[in-house]
């Protein structure tokens, strides 16, 4: 199904974004930001896997046989959400260096401006 394979395109996204490193104080607070705002992108994911799953149930119930690629690419779904999460844990842990050496940097560059 086309929708198994927008939803794992859309999944790839989230944790591409997710796992990318900030280069600069901006970069910092949009992943900072996207991290939170991704939950409710992925909870909405969770929801047309479901959805496609009660369709292919229906499918099935009707005698329509679905395509076991379909199936497997659908449980490979399901792992999805626990990726995201757990790369978004270990991507704000690298955040929150990022944003120390950031400060460090800034810290630096006062001194050396106040001199």
């Amino acid at each position: 199904s086309s929708e198994i394979v927008e939803i794992t395109h859309a999944y790839e996204k989230i944790m591409e974004r997710i796992q990318k490193t900030p280069m600069d104080e901006e970069e910092l607070a949009s992943s900072r930001k996207y991290m939170v705002e991704s939950k409710a992108d992925v909870a909405k994911l969770v929801h047309r896997v479901d959805i496609t799953m009660e369709n292919m149930n229906v499918l099935e119930n009707y005698g329509h046989r679905v395509e076991e690629t379909i199936v497997e690419e659908y449980w490979r779904t399901k792992r999805w959400p626990l990726e995201i999460r757990m790369a978004t844990t270990e991507s704000a842990l690298i955040l929150e260096e990022r944003k120390s050496k950031f400060m460090q940097r800034l810290d630096a560059e006062k001194l050396v401006f106040d001199n």
